[in-house]
C-alpha cells in the first residue's frame, strides 16, 4: 500500500510541478520539490546508494526481485548524491532492472546479480537469467514468444551511458544475459 501511496503522490507532484512552471511560479515549484524529496527520504526503506530517488528505486525494484522467487546477490555499494549523474543513472537501473523482470518472468531458475561499485569510476553489473534465450537482429533483441523488437530500454540506457562518457557492454549466453556499464565518477 505505501508503494502505491507513493506513486499516486508521486503522480500528482510532477503534474502540479509541470503547472507551477509553466506559469512561472519558480518559489511554490522549489517549495514543491522540497516536499517531494522529505517523502522520497521517509519512504525509502534502506539506504542502497546514497540518493533518496535512486535508494527508492532499487528497494522498489529489489521487493519486486524477491515477489518474484528470484535468488538475488544485491552488492551495491553507496556512491552518495550527485545531482550531475544521478538523474542519468535512475534512468539507466530502472531500464535494466526492468528488462530483467520481465525476463525472468516465467523461467524455472529466476537469479539476478547487481554489482554497483566505485573503482576505477561508477561500475554496474547486471547478470539475470531468462526464460529464452534472446534473439539478436542488428543489434536489438527479440523475444521468441511475441516476434516483437525488444530492446529499446538498452537504447535508451546506451544514450544515457554515451551522455555520461561511459561505455556498456552486453553478452547473452545459454543460461545469463549480462550487462557491464563503466562510467567516469
Amino acid at each position: 500500500m505505501e508503494i502505491r501511496k507513493f506513486r499516486h503522490e508521486y503522480i500528482n507532484d510532477l503534474t502540479k510541478l509541470q503547472y507551477l512552471l509553466e506559469e512561472g511560479d519558480c518559489d511554490l515549484a522549489r517549495e514543491a520539490i522540497g516536499s517531494h524529496l522529505n517523502n522520497l527520504e521517509k519512504t525509502s526503506k534502506k539506504i542502497w546508494l546514497g540518493d533518496p530517488l535512486l535508494d527508492y528505486l532499487l528497494e522498489e525494484k529489489r521487493q519486486a526481485f524477491l515477489d518474484l522467487g528470484t535468488e538475488l546477490i544485491w552488492d551495491v555499494e553507496p556512491i552518495g548524491k550527485r545531482e550531475s549523474i544521478n538523474f542519468s543513472l535512475y534512468t539507466i537501473l530502472e531500464n535494466l532492472l526492468k528488462n530483467a523482470l520481465e525476463a525472468l518472468e516465467g523461467a524455472e531458475n529466476k537469479y539476478l546479480s547487481l554489482e554497483i561499485s566505485k573503482n576505477q569510476g561508477l561500475e554496474i553489473k547486471i547478470e539475470n537469467s531468462f526464460k529464452e534465450k534472446p534473439l539478436t537482429r542488428r543489434g536489438r533483441f527479440y523475444r521468441r514468444d511475441k516476434k516483437v523488437a525488444r530492446g529499446l530500454g538498452l537504447v535508451i540506457t546506451q544514450e544515457e551511458v554515451q551522455k555520461l562518457k561511459g561505455k556498456m557492454d552486453t553478452s547473452v549466453d545459454d543460461n545469463l544475459f549480462t550487462v557491464c556499464i563503466q562510467i567516469p565518477y
